[in-house]
């Protein structure tokens, strides 16, 4: 059997998929090239509303995939031993940016930065790690298809670092990467005016310090998977420096823990999210690291009895919370196939248990 190859998403929309049952997916697709297959899909779509987002809020991100690193440093202070090895076993998407005084207000109808500068595109400070809940509470009543959240101290450490090894991301150089005590004049700069690292990120390094999800506590020297840090605690972590602050406190591996209700002038964050898995998402491959990896035969228990199986779509996930693949084999013919849910977390964990 030749041998499987990941095709990109296939772009289906929600409401469609919800629609429909499965006898019904059968009926439409048929046999049949699968360009028309999804062409007649189209056809029958129905069109994607608007971003319910209000246009002064609008966010990039960044996706950043799975992989491992180690997190921590043997240069810094105590907090950052023992160095270990972290798994970042999902993606997820990262805020290009701190978020700015204009997003905050575009929520929340105010702006309490202390900054002298009132500017939409400056990174907005002093608020707490309790203020950020209750922004994120309200972005995600909004429900545009994503969760929004803090990133954990881990995932934030991962895109800090970028794929690097030393103490800064990017050039290397504190100066060419953030805003510190040493150019920023003491002051908060608008954002994404220095060098970005290696995957897109802005003022990782500098600005205004970023709060995160977790509790602030001693490290583990264990291999850790997807790490949310200590169970409990009475302070929340913080990272990434600020214009205060000399370069050693913007290091990638640097932390340090405040109560959750602290406010400062140099105190900000930026925001993770998930898609959410609701009916007719299409969720990408990243999601799904044994068929990314090993291929479709060798994980869906069904595909290898489908002769000459040749190409796979991303995977959608249907009304029923049942996973649906399209599977074309080499004569072009479009093969609806479902997957549990619980089966892909088993294959996750099986994954996770091998590496």
């Amino acid at each position: 059997m030749k041998k499987i190859i990941p095709i990109g998403c296939l772009l289906l929309t929600a409401a469609m998929i919800f629609s429909a049952q499965q006898n019904d997916f059968r009926k439409l697709i048929g046999p049949g090239p699968l360009a028309a297959t999804i062409a007649a899909w189209q056809k029958t779509a129905t069109p994607v509303a608007a971003s319910p987002l209000p246009p002064a809020l609008r966010m990039t991100f960044v996706s950043i995939s799975p992989g491992s690193f180690l997190m921590g440093s043997e240069n810094g202070d105590a907090d950052e031993r023992p160095v270990h090895r972290v798994r970042i076993t999902r993606a997820f998407e990262l805020q290009r940016t701190e978020v700015t005084q204009g997003q905050w207000e575009a929520v929340m109808g105010s702006n309490p930065s202390l900054s002298p500068f009132k500017e939409p595109n400056c990174p907005l400070d002093n608020v707490s790690w309790e203020d950020t809940r209750t922004f994120i509470v309200k972005l995600n009543e909004m429900k545009d298809g994503y969760t929004y959240r803090l990133p954990t101290e881990a995932e934030w450490e991962y895109a800090a670092r970028a794929g690097t090894t030393g103490d800064f991301g990017g050039t290397g150089n504190p100066d060419e990467m953030g805003w510190l005590a040493s150019n920023a004049g003491r002051r908060a700069h608008p954002v994404a005016k220095k060098q970005p690292n290696a995957w897109g990120l802005y003022d990782m390094h500098g600005n205004v310090w970023e709060w995160v999800e977790d509790w602030y506590g001693p490290y583990s020297e264990d291999t850790l998977s997807a790490p949310r840090g200590a169970i409990e605690g009475d302070r929340r972590v913080r990272r990434g420096g600020g214009f205060y602050f000399e370069a050693r406190d913007a290091r990638s591996a640097n932390r340090s823990g405040l109560i959750p209700s602290r406010r400062d002038a140099h105190i900000g964050f930026r925001l993770a999210r998930d898609p959410n898995p609701a009916s007719g998402q299409e969720m990408p491959l990243s999601w799904f690291p044994s068929v990314r990896s090993k291929g479709v035969a060798a994980v869906l228990p069904k595909a290898n009895e489908i002769v000459g199986v040749n190409r796979v779509s991303c995977p959608i996930v249907t009304h029923d919370g049942k996973y649906l693949f399209f599977i074309s084999d080499l004569d072009g013919k479009a093969v609806p196939y479902w997957v549990d849910a619980g089966f892909i977390e088993e294959l996750r964990k099986k994954e996770l248990q091998e590496n």
